[in-house]
């Protein structure tokens, strides 16, 4: 097979893994009733970020569908809040034609700002719910009560523990198709370079900002490295990844699909995303203490 053709065929190879991972993901998520992010494919909401307040200042700590600047962008005080929207009322929206946009430019990135036609906000006491609404085909049909409870609840509950059995299990499948090719995915410089407009107030703000900020970059590529792949928040920016594939590993295809996607989730500058490998394995025991190291 020509170089042409089978960089071709693991392209389609690919596209086909992720639509399947993308399938699977869904399912996952629409699983947990609580997990905010099947929360908002459920509701519909395609641009949503979940404020939190913490002592006096609010920040992101959940985010669909909005770049890494727009999450650096969003530590504000307690003050900004109570002095523009109300506790007691149910949806508040500002379009951008109000002169009332203006307020809540801080929080957006140029290419949120610009693409951004209508924001709409529910406030409880200790957090807030922003949506952005890009197009007029958006329709906010949820009843505001209803979308404070499922907040509350979704605060309330712990993120669960990773299922290192199940982990487990998967490298075992995994190890059916072939060895594991065993990836580090560092994504720490990228994300430096997309936050680089914002200034933090400090160091803490900024460790909480990047935590939120890794999580939306481990949700994209999970999604990407369906089971039996495997992938795992590593240390300092960095992601470990488990891969099997019968047809071989070709680091520079699977680096440019990573950096493509998530270049358009959450807008990390491609060249700055590397991956390198770390060899490969065939030993179960192995591939988890590369997982968890």
């Amino acid at each position: 097979m020509g170089l042409l053709s089978h960089i071709l065929e693991l392209e389609r190879q690919w596209a086909a893994a992720k639509e399947q991972a993308l399938n699977a993901a869904a399912a996952h998520y629409e699983s947990k009733s609580n997990d905010f992010y099947a929360w908002c494919e459920k509701q519909n909401f395609s641009h949503a970020a979940l404020f939190r307040r913490d002592g006096d200042v609010f920040y992101i700590i959940k985010a669909v569908g909005l770049d890494a600047e727009t999450i650096a962008r969003s530590y504000s005080s307690k003050d900004f809040w109570d002095g523009t929207l109300q506790t007691e009322a149910g949806w508040q929206s500002v379009s951008r034609e109000e002169a009332a946009f203006a307020s809540f430019n801080q929080f957006l990135s140029d290419d949120v700002r610009n693409k951004a036609q209508t924001l709409h906000f529910i406030k409880l006491e200790d957090s807030v719910l922003m949506l952005v609404q890009e197009d007029d085909d958006f329709t906010l049909a949820a009843n505001s009560e209803t979308v404070k409870r499922d907040i509350i609840q979704i605060l309330r509950t712990q993120p669960a523990p990773e299922d290192m059995h199940a982990t487990a299990a998967a490298v075992v499948k995994g190890l059916q198709i072939a060895d594991a090719a065993l990836l580090v995915l560092s994504v720490r410089t990228a994300v430096e370079n997309a936050i680089k407009p914002v200034s933090l107030r400090d160091e803490t703000a900024k460790e909480k900002i990047l935590q939120t900020i890794y999580h939306e970059i481990f949700r994209t590529c999970a999604l990407l490295f369906q089971r039996p792949n495997c992938c795992m928040p590593g240390k300092n920016g960095e992601l470990k990844i488990a891969f099997f594939s019968k047809n071989g590993t070709d680091e520079q295809l699977l680096r440019f699909h990573i950096a493509q996607a998530l270049a358009s989730a959450i807008a990390l500058p491609e060249k700055d995303v590397t991956l390198r490998t770390a060899g490969s394995s065939p030993d179960t025991q192995g591939i988890m203490s590369f997982l968890q190291d």
